[in-house]
Order: C-alpha cells, then sequence, then structure tokens
C-alpha cells in the first residue's frame, strides 16, 4: 500500500537513516544464501575474507572496531592504496560489494565491475557480501561488513602521525613512533589492533551481564494438574479474574524466537538463566553451556510457598539465582531485540542501570481487587517508597527489557522483607503483591543506582488485530531496539491469528540459534 510505503519512509527519515540506501528494493543486491548462522558469524567471516584478501597482497592492515560494533573496521595505510586496489578485485570474485558514503546518499555495487583504483580514492570503503538468510525478505548488507579506512601520514608540530580519516573509540592521530600493533580478541578471532585500542576506554562497558527469562508450558498435563490443584486449595481467597486467566499461562514459543533475537543482536550477553516449574522446553539445547535452566525450587526461599503460579513473587526471587552476576537484564518471554544494541543502552559504563520510564500515569488511591494487577502494584510499591523516602512515583514503566543490579535486589528484599514474605506467599497474583523488578526501577533511582534513559521501542498487543499492520511496518524496517508482542485480552477487541504471528517471527528471525536443537 501506498500509505504504508509512505510510513516506511518516515521512519526511516526520523531515524537519521539514508533513505535512497535503506528502502530501495532489496533484490538489486541479488544477495547469496548466507552459510554463516547468524550476524555475529558474517561478521567474522567478512572480516576474515578482507584481511586474508590484504594479507596475500602484502599489506600490513589493523583492526580497530570494538566488539560492540555492528561493522569491523580495518586500517591500512594511505600508500598502499594501489595495493589495496588489488585486494578489493580478489573480493569481487567472491561476491563482495562496496558502499561508499556520500553526502546525501550511499552508493553501492558490486566489486567484480567496480574501478578498484578509482575506488582506492575514497577514505572509507563498506566492503560487504549481500547474504539472505533462509528464505525470507530481509537482506544483511554493509551493516555487518568490514568497513576499510585509508589512515594517512602526516607531519604534526613537527612529529609523524598517523592520521585516520573519521573518529574511532581512541584517537584521529596516533604517534608513528609510538604505533604498535598487539593480539587482540574479536568475537572470537585473534586480530591485531594499535596498542592504544587494547586499552579500556572511559565509554566502554567491560562487566559481565546476564540476561534472567521466567518461563512456564501452561499446556503441560503435569503443571496443569499442579495449578488445578493450587486453585482448590486456594478456594476462598478472592483473587482479581486476570490472576488465573490462560492467557497468562499460554505458549506460542516467543522464547525460541526472543533467544534468536539475543544471539543475532546481543552477543555480548554473558549467560541466559532460564526459569521453570521444572519445565523445559521441547527444543532448547539444555547442554548449551551459556544458558542454564532454574527450577524454582532453586530461588525460593521457603519450600511452603511452592508450587506458585504468580509471577510477581517469581520475578522477586531472581536475584536468589546462583551464580547470577550483579548487572542483569529481566526479560519477558515475549520481548525480542529488534537490531544491534550494545550494552550501554542498558548499563552505564560503571554499573548504573538505565531505566525506561512510560509517558502514562498509573491511577493513586488504594489497592482494590477489582482493578486489573498492575495498578495494584504500582499503589502497593508507591506506598512503600512514600514510607521509606517521603517521594510518590507515578509514571509507568516501558513494556521492554529491564536492566537489574543484583546488590539492589537482595538491599530491597532486606529493606521491605513484609512485602516480600506477602508476595512470595500468594499462589496467584493477588491486590497485595509487589514485584521487584518494578520496585527497583524507582528505587534504584532514588537511590543513585540508576539513571533514565530510553529505548526506541514498539509494543504490540496480539489480542488486538489492528496491530499487523504496525507489525508489518517495523518488519520492514527493522528500525527499534526492542518490541514487545503482549497477550492482553480487552473487551472487543479480535485476536491476531497464530499464523500470523508465527510468520512474522520465523521472517524476523529466521535462522535458529545455537540454544535449538
Amino acid at each position: 500500500m501506498l500509505s504504508d510505503a509512505k510510513a516506511l519512509i518516515k521512519r526511516r527519515i526520523r531515524a537519521g537513516a539514508r533513505t535512497w540506501d535503506r528502502v530501495r528494493p532489496a533484490a538489486l543486491s541479488h544477495p547469496v544464501r548466507a552459510d554463516a548462522r547468524t550476524p555475529v558469524r558474517i561478521l567474522t567471516a567478512s572480516l576474515t575474507d578482507v584481511l586474508e584478501a590484504l594479507e596475500q597482497e602484502g599489506i600490513q592492515a589493523w583492526s580497530f572496531g570494538r566488539e560492540t560494533d555492528n561493522a569491523s573496521k580495518v586500517g591500512v595505510h594511505a600508500a598502499d592504496r594501489e595495493r589495496v586496489s588489488s585486494a578489493l578485485r580478489r573480493l569481487g570474485e567472491l561476491g563482495y560489494w562496496v558502499r561508499i558514503k556520500k553526502r546525501y546518499f550511499d552508493r553501492e555495487f558490486p566489486l567484480a565491475s567496480a574501478d578498484a583504483a578509482s575506488l582506492c580514492s575514497e577514505d572509507v570503503l563498506a566492503i560487504f557480501k549481500p547474504r539472505k538468510l533462509n528464505d525470507v525478505p530481509w537482506i544483511i548488507r554493509a551493516q555487518f561488513g568490514c568497513e576499510l579506512e585509508f589512515w594517512a601520514t602526516e607531519e604534526l608540530d613537527g612529529a609523524e602521525y598517523l592520521v585516520a580519516p573519521r573518529e574511532n573509540a581512541a584517537s584521529k592521530q596516533l604517534p608513528l613512533s609510538e604505533f604498535a600493533l598487539v593480539p587482540a580478541q574479536w568475537h572470537g578471532m585473534t586480530v591485531q589492533t594499535p596498542a592504544v585500542f587494547a586499552q579500556r576506554m572511559v565509554d566502554d562497558v567491560v562487566f559481565p551481564i546476564d540476561v534472567v527469562y521466567t518461563w512456564v508450558d501452561g499446556s503441560d498435563p503435569r503443571w496443569r494438574e499442579k495449578r488445578a490443584r493450587a486453585e482448590a486449595d486456594e478456594r476462598g481467597v478472592e483473587y482479581h479474574p486476570e490472576a488465573t486467566t490462560a492467557s497468562r499461562f499460554a505458549d506460542h514459543e516467543e522464547l525460541r524466537y526472543s533467544l534468536r533475537s539475543l544471539e543475532y543482536f546481543a552477543p555480548w550477553v554473558r549467560k541466559i538463566y532460564l526459569v521453570t516449574d521444572d519445565q523445559v522446553p521441547a527444543w532448547l539445547d539444555v547442554n548449551n553451556p551459556k544458558i542454564q535452566v532454574v527450577d524454582h525450587r532453586d530461588i525460593f526461599t521457603d519450600p511452603a510457598n511452592l508450587p506458585t503460579f504468580n509471577s510477581n513473587a517469581i520475578i522477586s526471587s531472581l536475584h536468589h539465582i546462583a551464580g547470577l552476576s550483579e548487572h542483569y537484564i529481566f526479560m519477558n518471554d515475549d520481548f525480542f531485540i529488534g537490531r544491534w544494541i550494545t550494552p550501554d543502552r542498558f548499563f552505564t559504563p560503571f554499573g548504573h542501570a538505565r531505566v525506561s520510564p512510560a509517558n502514562n500515569r498509573r491511577p493513586f488511591g488504594s489497592p482494590r481487587i477489582e482493578e486489573g494487577p498492575h495498578f495494584n502494584l504500582s499503589r502497593n510499591i508507591r506506598a512503600l517508597l512514600q514510607e521509606r523516602f517521603g517521594v510518590t512515583v507515578s509514571r509507568a514503566i516501558k513494556h521492554t527489557p529491564y536492566p537489574q543490579l543484583r546488590s539492589v535486589h537482595q538491599r530491597m528484599e532486606e529493606e521491605f522483607a513484609a512485602a516480600y514474605a506477602e508476595t512470595t506467599s500468594h499462589r496467584f497474583r493477588h491486590h497485595d503483591d509487589i514485584v521487584a523488578d518494578q520496585l527497583f526501577h524507582y528505587y534504584a533511582q532514588m537511590t543513585g543506582s540508576a539513571v533514565r534513559a530510553s529505548l526506541r521501542y514498539n509494543y504490540f498487543n496480539i489480542q488486538d488485530s489492528a496491530d499487523i499492520r504496525r507489525l508489518d511496518l517495523l518488519q520492514r524496517a527493522r528500525d527499534r531496539d526492542v518490541f514487545c508482542l503482549n497477550d492482553a485480552p480487552g473487551e472487543g477487541l479480535v485476536p491476531i491469528e497464530d499464523a500470523v504471528i508465527d510468520r512474522f517471527l520465523k521472517s524476523y528471525f529466521p535462522v535458529p540459534s545455537s540454544f535449538e536443537k
């Protein structure tokens, strides 16, 4: 539809993208099927090919990108331009293309048909091989390629310097007398990098970051029997109907695709913990050392509170996971990373969490069983913070991945012990509950452990078919850091068909991750 095309272009312009480059038909790139499994493997494959082509021509080259960059960066001496043109011809035979950045738009074309010598008059060349991941519209081009820079030798204040054509993580100007290459690791590769780039920079996030998921398979007969027994035991206890609705426990295999999104776009995650009630997804490779299944028994301090079907109680116990890093991100299984993202979007380099307030406000008043659990959570948390700090809260929290600090959670549990005990004692979501990830959002700001930030995100309700058009726009634009496919039933809503959601996820994340059998 013409209106959708216009909307896509507007999104590109607002995001600062070059419309000519990003919206043109993907077929122009004549992509090859990718042998590499994920964007990171495509990154390393491209860097390997470029470095080998340069080495075959006897050209000194150095890698100077950070692991968080979505494209590798290679420097060569400007004096070697002629020999670089021969290396480019070799890459052209391998199916590589080049992108040249211009003021108003980018040009890209096959190296095999390019005048390699004239290309070398440019200061920066983006070298890439167009690739398709399975038979989906997404074409991986220069965003996961190799950016080749020509560094000139210039005399400045009586000394010779290597001068880069643009800014980088260290400096555009490196004294030639001190220029030395040292080995460094880059996504499992050993590369040669200028010594200054091997140092930690003030902007670098170097501490380990884990991810924690909670997951349930509501179709599991054993689990359903446990829930039925718990509901029978709880007869006479008043709950909001939403606390036990089947949709809260339905599994649409979102977790499979959420894990793919992490492996595609957040490879810096150290370890993933999957918290379940004695359940394991049938497709999950439990032998992958990067993921660990954690049972509720391992995190609840009082076994009498199990089994539990209260997500608030489970989330408020996650910091008890053995081996969990100080810095971690709590993910619902309906959260997805939408594009390459760096750890400094979630934490500052010196360890503060970056939290994302929403624009909408939560109503005041006392908790009431007749109102939705999310309203009552906010009211109960507000009461704790008012008593502790004399400060109230009103803004809600964006439905995005939640960066957390384990030590702050430990402190909150000590400080609000009664509220934690009350919450974990409820088998189902209760109007007197708190939930620790939301309490953290406010408490950490008030105690100087968190700062406000913002992720570009989309929220979709799979119970509302009006969101189908927006899903299609996102799939084509791929311009959001994160997105959520929430399951929020509402009166008069027409759900999106499961086949539509399945098709969207398979198209956005087409290649299985290493977490799948």
